[in-house]
């Protein structure tokens, strides 16, 4: 028998003692019931052989975390928790898979059971694969878990629910405890998951030492003020990141990050980690890192601001809207092909309605979207063993989809449940989600913009944006081309500064896949060269106003300026006003009789007189007013 992470929670299938008979008896266990997959919390994925039988097991936890991966041959079928591994071991060279870079292009991240590698399939959640090898077949059975996680009665439930939830939570603290011989490290920040979960170790008098790094200034703020507020604290370690923290970021190289970030994760970390520098293997040692996934279920994280509106459409309509609200959140601004864009909306579309039909017909099937596509594709917890997720516990699950979207938008789940672990955690805000509603004084800086044109090797991405066949597919070059200028520039914003990064990843993953099969990356060096300032404007005639008024010929540049530079339309009748108001003063009165005043009458009051006089000096400046028009104020 062999597992991939540490199944917790595996006492509620089987007996805890003895440990050591453990491993064997979940197995025939889960062999027996598949579905009691269900009641080990991911990430989990097991494989158990019986020699004498030649029959082969798989089975993935009932989210689907745990990695699994799939391709078929001429001659049966590989499966690895490694797409280059199954790759490797089939004799099958990599090639990017094109539909799923599309999604990565829009969404960063995957969906359904496509890859970053054409030919590799993931494994879906809760499947048990079983292969008899004299009988030469493979078997595949399933668990629907959206169905299983309905709860028909909602109201009558929630109360019991939740109780299951805390013991859940505690029971994973004890697995913990019971399977790992170290101390765990658990996140702390500012946010609500984080929170319970650090307030379920500490309710449990775990020894823990809580981490909170940097790159949200508000994270390490609001966390620095829990840990005042309990008596006897744990240790607390808070790390600098090179993000948007109080520091300076250290130097950064795009493509060599990229490059580095895909030859040890394979596609599998999403874009946002570029200016990470990346580890150089999976074998050391971490220590345990206890975090906060899963717990955006019980907090409507796809919810659109429009949610309770939407709800009250007829369901197809607002499926689509939901499906258009979660694809504008990936995707914010422009830069992805609208073909991609297209069909990342089609494949959420097509969840959202196989969800529908199981029963949700709120906004609950956000939530149970964001169990069976995102939670199990995104980040790294279900990257290396040693990363604990608790609020994937099955019971905490339940308990988030028994709520309605009003209980989940007021943070009921993790209010009741911090409650009832540290009574002191339960009331202060959460950030960032709460700190929005505050005054502006009190909220947590807004973090650093980190721009893909201040990295260190400009030269190499500005090679790799002129190289359109590494990455245009999914992308619109055009626009690409002006957000990179815009960057260099220091003009762009972090939702505009996606599109690169995401153009980044996809052409540096050609890079990799060029080492991976042994062949030289051929892109020719295209130093990045500013483009040239814009033309400076013409100077001001240097002809003096008073010209005209003294009797002396009037520049033929009046007429000129007129048709070649037309005035702002907001500037004649603001000059007609000034012109009015002129003739009711005194000065008008005392001028009205002179020559200056008879070339001035001769126009017509407030007519062109007024911008004739104006445009003689120049045409209208930077500012979008009249330099000629301030002389003949100034007259």
């Amino acid at each position: 028998m062999a597992s991939l992470y540490a199944p917790l929670g595996f006492e509620r299938v089987v007996e805890a003692q003895p440990l050591e008979s453990a491993p064997l008896r979940l197995a025939r266990a889960l062999r027996r019931r598949p579905s009691a997959m269900e009641l080990i919390s991911p990430p989990f994925v097991c494989a158990s052989l019986d020699e004498g039988a030649d029959r082969l097991t798989l089975l993935t936890d009932s989210v689907g975390v745990g990695r699994l991966f799939e391709v078929r041959t001429a001659w049966g079928w590989v499966w690895s928790n490694r797409p280059e591994a199954a790759l490797s071991f089939a004799g099958l060279p990599a090639r990017a898979d094109e539909v799923g870079w599309a999604h990565i292009g829009v969404a960063d991240e995957l969906f359904g059971q496509v890859s970053a590698y054409e030919g590799v399939r993931v494994i879906d959640a809760a499947t048990c694969l079983e292969w008899d090898g004299r009988a030469g077949r493979l078997s595949v059975s399933a668990v629907d878990t959206v169905s299983s996680w309905a709860v028909p009665d909602r109201a009558a439930r929630s109360g019991e629910l939740i109780e299951a939830a805390a013991q859940d939570l505690a029971g994973v603290a004890a697995s913990v405890a019971r399977l790992f011989d170290q101390r765990p490290v658990v996140d702390l920040t500012g946010g609500r998951d984080s929170r319970l979960v650090a307030a379920a170790f500490l309710a449990a008098d775990a020894d823990v030492c809580l981490h909170t790094h940097d790159a949200l200034p508000g994270d390490l703020q609001v966390a620095r003020e829990l840990v005042g507020l309990l008596t006897s604290p744990p240790e607390h370690r808070v790390e600098h990141v090179a993000t948007g923290g109080a520091g300076e970021p250290p130097p950064w190289e795009a493509m060599a990050n990229a490059r580095a970030w895909h030859r040890f994760a394979e596609g599998m970390r999403p874009f946002s980690y570029l200016h990470y520098p990346a580890p150089r293997s999976l074998d050391v040692a971490h220590p345990l890192a206890i975090g906060g996934a899963g717990g955006e279920v019980a907090h409507g994280y796809f919810y659109p601001a429009a949610r309770e509106e939407l709800e009250r459409l007829p369901l197809e309509e607002m499926l689509g809207r939901f499906a258009d609200s979660i694809v504008a959140r990936y995707a914010p601004v422009a830069g992805a092909d609208p073909q991609a864009r297209a069909l990342v909306r089609e494949q959420i579309l097509g969840t959202l309605r196989s969800i529908a039909d199981r029963g949700y017909r709120d906004a609950t099937v956000l939530d149970v979207f964001y169990l069976r596509e995102r939670i199990r594709r995104w980040g790294s917890t279900g990257e290396r063993t040693g990363v604990i997720s608790p609020l994937l516990a099955p019971g905490f699950l339940r308990a988030a989809l028994s709520l309605t979207p009003q209980e989940r938008s007021a943070n009921v789940l993790h209010r009741e449940l911090t409650r009832r672990l540290v009574p002191q955690w339960a009331d202060p805000p959460y950030y960032p989600a709460e700190y929005e509603r505050m005054p502006a004084a009190a909220r947590p800086a807004a973090p650093r913009v980190i721009r893909v044109g201040d990295a260190a090797d400009r030269d190499a991405v500005n090679s790799l944006i002129h190289d359109r066949q590494a990455w245009a597919a999914a992308f619109d070059p055009a626009l690409v081309d002006s957000l990179w200028a815009a960057s260099v520039a220091g003009r762009t914003d972090a939702r505009q500064e996606r599109v690169l990064r995401a153009v980044v990843w996809r052409g540096a993953f050609e890079d990799h896949l060029d080492e991976w099969n042994d062949r030289p990356t051929d892109r020719p060096v295209v130093a990045w060269v500013p483009p040239p300032p814009p033309p400076s404007p013409p100077s001001p005639p240097t002809a003096p106003a008073a010209a005209a008024v003294d009797g002396a010929p009037r520049p033929r540049q009046v007429g000129a300026v007129s048709t070649e530079q037309a005035p702002p339309r907001s500037a004649v009748p603001l000059a007609r006003r000034l012109s009015r108001g002129l003739a009711a003063t005194r000065v008008w009165r005392r001028v009205r009789g002179t020559s200056m005043g008879a070339v001035l009458r001769s126009r017509g009051p407030g007519g062109a007189a007024t911008w004739g006089a104006a445009v003689a000096v120049g045409p209208p400046g930077a500012d979008g007013s009249s330099i000629a028009m301030r002389t003949f104020i100034d007259c």
